[in-house]
């Protein structure tokens, strides 16, 4: 309770924070150095210290990773067009140049992404080719993706005609909480891992961001109670 107290001050678009696995630090986007990238301070605001400073590129939504001193990030890139695409990269807050989770070609746009409770596997939203003016959501254009992080291999798991993003694995790992459409309805379900089916929650959902150049996430971040 109490009064929310402010952490960051100045100009800069901060964004994206998440508290550590441990709950002592907060990591979050920022723009503050000229470019977005992942920053890293302790959750009273103190001690606040950038982790990627990559000039020509974007490091957004950080995802702390089960092994301490890791974490996910988004990078985006700007090539032929300037949407971009979007690529998943593990980094370590020490430096250098981290490790690649997805390719543009298998994955020209990828986000959301969620480690599985136990550390095993990446889910993450994937769209169907890149971002389109005139794609219709209804046909299918996201869905979840596991990236099993023992077999290195990826796995495109749903095929839902409204689509499929925000992948949130539920603590015992038995289910993913997600995010679809059905007709102008965005809509909260529970899928079972094991067998895939579909159990739907509620159609109530503000709508959605299928449809955009989804820079920040198709929807925003969901949770789950520690007792599930």
């Amino acid at each position: 309770g109490g009064e929310a107290r402010r952490l960051t001050t100045g100009l800069a678009w901060d964004s994206d924070p998440v508290y550590s696995r441990d709950g002592s630090r907060v990591y979050f986007t920022s723009d503050r150095g000229g470019n977005e990238n992942i920053h890293v301070m302790a959750r009273d605001g103190t001690g606040l210290v950038p982790l990627t400073t990559e000039e020509e590129h974007r490091f957004t939504d950080p995802v702390p990773a089960p092994e301490d001193g890791w974490f996910l990030a988004r990078k985006r890139l700007t090539d032929t067009r300037s949407i971009g695409v979007q690529e998943l990269w593990l980094m370590h807050e020490s430096g250098g140049k981290g490790v690649q989770i997805t390719t543009l070609d298998a994955h020209p746009h990828a986000g959301e992404a969620a480690f599985s409770p136990d550390g095993s596997a990446i889910w993450f939203s994937t769209r169907a080719g890149r971002f389109e003016y005139d794609q219709n959501v209804h046909q299918g254009t996201w869905q979840l993706a596991r990236f099993d992080r023992v077999l290195g291999e990826t796995t495109t798991v749903t095929s839902l005609g409204g689509g499929a993003v925000r992948p949130t694995p539920s603590p015992d790992g038995r289910s993913v909480a997600l995010v679809s459409r059905d007709r102008t309805s965005t809509v909260l379900s529970i899928m079972d891992v094991a067998t895939r089916s579909l159990r739907r929650l509620t159609n109530d959902l503000d709508h959605d961001q299928m449809e955009g150049f989804e820079l920040r996430g198709a929807y925003p971040r969901i949770d789950w109670t520690p007792d599930g």
